[in-house]
């Protein structure tokens, strides 16, 4: 294979994989710059700081013009449920996704009050997507918190 084939078929792959990515993102109803930041939650530190090059990221893999690291494709399949293999397009050999036992059955057994069974019932039926703003929301609270707290302080003194 010659190195214009190799280019070739790497911009095909490349473009494969953003098509993918793009899909399951709007199947899910999100912008792209909400993917940048759930990706930013999955990878941490590795996925850097500045939020406009984060969403520079997602767009040009999304158009094909670059192709994403394996580990943000692995991010990517821990946030859609989706197999990595999926974004690379292999049908003939794709990972089958494993189900595993239904953990709203399991909840029923444990010694816990009803109030807290619901409140776990709930929490379990809510999308990964969904718990990370759940999580975020009470990041937020407790910030807030935080500040009111500083702010009665330097208002006693």
């Amino acid at each position: 294979m010659s190195s214009g084939e190799l280019d070739k078929d790497s911009t095909h792959r490349s473009a494969e994989i953003g098509s993918r990515l793009r899909q399951v993102r709007e199947e899910k109803g999100l912008t792209q710059e909400q993917v940048a930041d759930l990706l930013q939650a999955q990878l941490g530190e590795s996925w850097g700081k500045n939020p406009k090059s984060k969403i520079t990221k997602v767009q040009k893999w999304e158009a094909g013009i670059h192709r994403p690291k394996h580990e943000v494709l692995e991010a990517y399949s821990a946030i859609f449920g989706k197999p990595v293999q999926y974004f690379y397009g292999d049908t003939k050999h794709q990972a089958k996704v494993i189900k595993l036992p239904d953990p709203l059955a399991a909840l029923d057994a444990l010694p816990l009050k009803g109030h807290q069974k619901e409140f776990i019932r709930n929490y379990l039926k809510l999308s990964q997507i969904d718990r990370f703003q759940k999580h975020l929301e009470g990041q937020i609270d407790l910030l807030l918190e935080a500040l009111e707290n500083m702010e009665r302080k330097k208002a006693s003194k």
